[in-house]
């Protein structure tokens, strides 16, 4: 394994790690929000016919704790970034897990082609789409808090991380067109998400809905049957 940063003009630095298994195809792994790369360790031993890049996305991890706002746009530009300057070619796939997959609805959105298939692994077209009031009262209770003791920039950095989740993505089915690009859509059996418009985005794709069994949100990305799924789908490719 391969690991390093890389700079961007304003000093922002982006951790990763690259998995060099001597292959002719590359899949790109991208977390979810206040994750890291970590989230897939366990996955990367299942995908050795492939190499593997996975990185830290900014306020992420070993990534600057630079940005004090935040949208998917701004991310989705940070991958251009990072697959251009690591000159990552023959990427064969791009899974994108929770805000990793709302970083790859704006490559949708934009209508680019980065890999022969994406795969979307609990995407929210919208930040209404989030179904556990609960979990979501709870998770605003607390930023909420944070932003009344985060004086500093990273901490300032830490609330937009969060802010992410409350205030973005803004998409409607309508933004998206479909064009020649492959995609699959995972989704757990108990999930935050809201299936409905996922299953407009994957009409509109001619793409299936995958549903983890037994899994919510936060388990899925290292259920066994998540992870012979993903198999699955890379043979099929």
């Amino acid at each position: 394994m391969i690991d390093g940063y890389i700079f961007n003009d304003h000093n922002e630095k982006f951790y990763y790690q690259y998995y060099d298994n001597k292959k002719q195809k590359t899949i790109i792994l991208l977390h979810g929000n206040t994750e890291s790369h970590e989230i897939f360790i366990k996955i990367t031993h299942h995908l050795k016919d492939f190499n593997i890049f996975l990185f830290d996305t900014i306020n992420h991890g070993n990534s600057s704790k630079t940005r004090t706002k935040l949208n998917f746009s701004l991310l989705a530009d940070d991958l251009l970034f990072v697959i251009n300057s690591y000159h990552l070619n023959n990427i064969y796939l791009i899974l994108g897990y929770s805000d990793g997959a709302n970083i790859m609805l704006e490559i949708l959105y934009r209508k680019l082609v980065l890999s022969e298939k994406y795969i979307l692994v609990s995407p929210n077209i919208h930040y209404k789409d989030l179904l556990d009031k609960k979990w979501l009262f709870r998770y605003q209770i607390k930023t909420f808090f944070l932003s009344l003791v985060s004086f500093s920039r990273k901490k300032r950095a830490d609330i937009a991380v969060r802010k992410l989740v409350l205030k973005h993505p803004k998409y409607k089915i309508s933004d998206f067109t479909n064009y020649s690009i492959k995609i699959s859509i995972i989704v757990a059996q108990n999930d935050l998400v809201a299936i409905t418009p996922l299953k407009h985005l994957a009409t509109l794709y001619n793409a299936q809905i995958h549903t983890i069994e037994n899994t919510d949100h936060f388990s899925l990305i290292n259920a066994q049957n998540f992870i012979e799924l993903i198999k699955n789908i890379c043979e099929i490719l």
